[in-house]
């Protein structure tokens, strides 16, 4: 009889941790907000420990280098092809996986400041939408867009020279499969909610450049990892079996958009043409 209750007990644990996981498992970089280490303890491990940290890194010493932020997107970047494809840039990589906007505005001087950069490329947004409640609201975008903006405007504040570079969201499987790329209201209104976030990255970068005159772009990512026509649909093979992240071996398209623009900016270069803001439009 006891061998019995200990078994079931057992069974019954097991069967609780899995499910305690593969929810968890919904934030962006699942095993890491799984673990008892607070976003400061993280941000401590990232700056003193290992080959990408601040006593390992020219740029983090020396400043005016380019730092990338955000959530596991960006993180992940650090084992696909990093060190090669940016090799002769001083880059340094701080993004932080699991974690949302909000979550990162007490830690700004933190993750960039500190390291008075010349230019800082931004990456987020998924873990604001995995941690919706799915039947509520397809429109998650004004929820926490105001977080963004706090975000931004701090961290231009304490950066007042940074160049700053943002691209766009992409259309995972799993947010496609919820509604956030296309959602038809029973009123026969179309929602495409993601890209409602991207025109709010797009829209304050370039108020921010209108403002200050510091040099901002916007990279569009979003079509290289979906089907636009005939019809919206996502690019499976292009994700992680976990349906949100890119595989470390698409990350190339993703670079070969990204890393000219931030070349230009960092060695102060001119595009041969110059982007078109709404206003000029």
């Amino acid at each position: 009889m006891k061998r019995s209750l200990l078994f079931l007990s057992v069974i019954i644990l097991s069967f609780i941790s899995c499910q305690k996981k593969s929810i968890e498992e919904e934030a962006i970089n699942g095993d890491t907000v799984n673990s008892n280490a607070t976003i400061s303890d993280r941000i401590y491990t990232m700056k003193h420990v290992g080959k990408y940290s601040d006593q390992n890194l020219a740029a983090a010493r020396n400043g005016g280098g380019i730092v990338f932020g955000g959530n596991s997107f960006i993180e992940r970047m650090l084992y696909s092809s990093w060190d090669a494809t940016w090799q002769g840039l001083p880059v340094i990589n701080r993004g932080l996986g699991g974690t949302t906007w909000k979550e990162q505005i007490p830690y700004i001087d933190q993750l960039f400041t500190v390291y008075k950069p010349k230019v800082i490329v931004l990456y987020s947004g998924e873990n604001e939408y995995l941690r919706f409640p799915v039947s509520l609201n397809k429109e998650v975008s004004k929820t926490f867009s105001p977080y963004f903006i706090e975000f931004y405007n701090k961290l231009r504040q304490r950066n007042p020279q940074a160049k700053i570079v943002i691209t766009s969201m992409v259309a995972s499987p799993t947010l496609f499969k919820r509604g956030y790329e296309i959602f038809k209201l029973s009123t026969g209104k179309y929602i495409y909610d993601i890209d409602n976030i991207n025109r709010i990255y797009r829209d304050k970068l370039a108020s921010d450049q209108a403002a200050t005159g510091v040099t901002t772009r916007y990279v569009d990512i979003k079509p290289l990892y979906q089907q636009y026509s005939p019809y919206r649909a996502y690019q499976a093979e292009k994700f992680e079996a976990d349906g949100v992240h890119i595989k470390l071996t698409n990350y190339a398209p993703w670079y070969n958009k990204l890393k000219p623009v931030v070349d230009s900016l960092y060695r102060n270069i001119q595009p041969a043409t110059r982007p078109t803001w709404p206003w000029q439009r």
